[in-house]
């Protein structure tokens, strides 16, 4: 499990390649081909914590640089006095030159495009036009060289910032824009607006669930943690402690 700081490339991508998820980094690369092809889309990675969201999204944002794409990486953060906006305020500093005007520069240069708490209380005309401008900035992007963005840890995104994702998701499919979202749904609150707002998402977009290892996958990464075949009682036993999560 990589640690969600924001940084230009994202992390590292892991040396020792990921067990049990072929299928996965080859749906992942399929889709960063596409967008460089001109067919963008949102992709989010859902699962419990560990389970390798954040590092199948580092996998493909390496695939995406080798082909010569713009990676972006924000991440969400969980604490008190996050501003609203926090990710794309991450993308708006990675995009944006300095002095931009407008919406957009005061998102830049202050956190917030009105003003504290704008985000959760303005008309819908001004929430619309710092979408749209800021989804237009994106797609300009695009244009000059295809961009990958990944948003790393949305459960703990603002409702606001997820209803914008669910706003650029709409507008993708004729960019050179693929958006990774990393989701852990296990801590999303039941029936609250962040989890209606991220379903909206899953409905322009793609969702692909994490499911834990296989036993016999348990047994390649702990074969290649230890140098050597595993005693199957003790792969046993780690598949039953940790519940197939490769980080645990």
């Amino acid at each position: 499990m990589q640690p969600a700081i924001p940084r230009r490339d994202g992390p590292a991508t892991p040396s020792n390649g990921l067990v049990g998820r072929d299928d996965l980094l080859a749906q992942l690369r399929t889709a960063v081909d596409r967008a460089l092809d001109g067919t963008g889309q949102v992709v989010v990675l859902s699962g419990e914590a560990g389970i390798g969201k954040t590092a199948a999204a580092a996998e493909a944002a390496s695939h995406a640089r080798d082909r010569g794409a713009r990676v972006l990486w924000a991440a969400c953060w969980q604490g008190e006095g996050v501003p609203g906006y926090w990710p794309w305020v991450q993308v708006a500093r990675e995009l944006l030159e300095p002095g931009t005007s407008g919406v957009l520069g005061r998102l830049l240069e202050t956190g917030e495009p009105h003003g504290s708490g704008w985000h959760d209380t303005s008309p819908g005309a001004g929430r619309f036009q710092l979408f749209d401008e800021l989804t237009s900035a994106l797609l300009a992007a695009a244009e000059v060289r295809p961009v990958v963005l990944v948003l790393d840890d949305l459960q703990w995104a603002d409702v606001s910032s997820a209803l914008l994702l669910g706003f650029l998701a709409r507008r993708l499919r004729t960019s050179r824009l693929l958006v990774i979202g990393t989701l852990r749904d296990d801590e999303l609150e039941r029936g609250g607006r962040l989890a209606a707002a991220l379903a909206e998402i899953g409905s322009a977009g793609t969702v692909v669930p994490l499911a834990p290892l296989s036993d016999a996958e348990v047994g390649e990464l702990v074969a290649a943690t230890i140098g050597r075949d595993a005693d199957p009682g003790l792969v046993e036993e780690i598949r039953a402690r940790a519940g197939g999560n490769p980080f645990f």
